[in-house]
């Protein structure tokens, strides 16, 4: 005696209806002809699965979005205590309103470096599916610097494609402060202040401290 059961569920339609359970059954094979035995055998490959409908597969990529949302929340939520227990040295940050997606971060200049005695601001977006993608960082506060441009788009390695999920916000900020004092301007976003740093350096630090002296005094 042989009895295979077949059974599919679907929570959202499929080419062989709407919202049922479907259930298939071999027939019994006692007392039946080799040939027919044979032609009535079951195998992986007479089934095929079934073609979900648009809603369920909707349906579906909604959960994985929640998912990744809730997953995200927990680890922002982590980086917020940690920095309220231990905050990086001249560096703020925390979310604006209820937003824990949209956070204002605070740097204050670094002494050894012409934005001293600033304070600027930048902007913080974290994705959805954050730490797996870095966060979008911007400076709102104007800033004379090679690698961040006059819209504050900060040029950094890893808040691009040496982005780990290991990183968080607060070494970010690090990071940015680290910049400040020691630009790079072999990988420059903006080229004609890069030159100015390689060629007359005492020009840009001048440049520098009076950007820093209107904007962000």
């Amino acid at each position: 005696m042989f009895s295979l059961i077949w059974k599919v569920e679907a929570f959202a339609g499929r080419s062989s209806g709407e919202g049922r359970d479907v259930t298939r059954q071999a027939p019994r094979r006692k007392g039946l002809t080799k040939a027919k035995k044979r032609a009535l055998s079951w195998s992986l490959s007479d089934y095929h699965p079934p073609a979900y409908s648009a809603p369920f597969l909707f349906l579906y990529d909604s959960l994985t979005q929640l998912d990744s949302v809730a997953m995200a929340l927990k680890r922002i939520n982590k980086e917020l205590i940690d920095l309220g227990r231990d905050p990086p040295s001249s560096c703020s940050a925390g979310p604006t309103g209820d937003n824990m997606f949209q956070w204002q971060a605070t740097i204050m200049g670094p002494g050894d470096s012409p934005y001293a005695g600033g304070v600027f601001f930048l902007s913080i977006t974290f994705p959805t599916d954050y730490p797996f993608k870095p966060p979008k960082v911007s400076f709102t506060t104007k800033i004379y610097h090679p690698n961040i441009n006059a819209n504050g788009s900060i040029c950094l390695d890893i808040l691009r494609d040496q982005w780990s999920p290991a990183l968080t916000i607060s070494k970010v900020l690090l990071s940015i402060c680290s910049m400040l004092t020691d630009p790079n301007p072999d990988d420059p976003l903006v080229p004609d202040i890069a030159h100015l740093y390689k060629t007359d350096r005492s020009r840009y630090e001048a440049t520098a401290r009076e950007w820093t002296r209107k904007y962000a005094m």
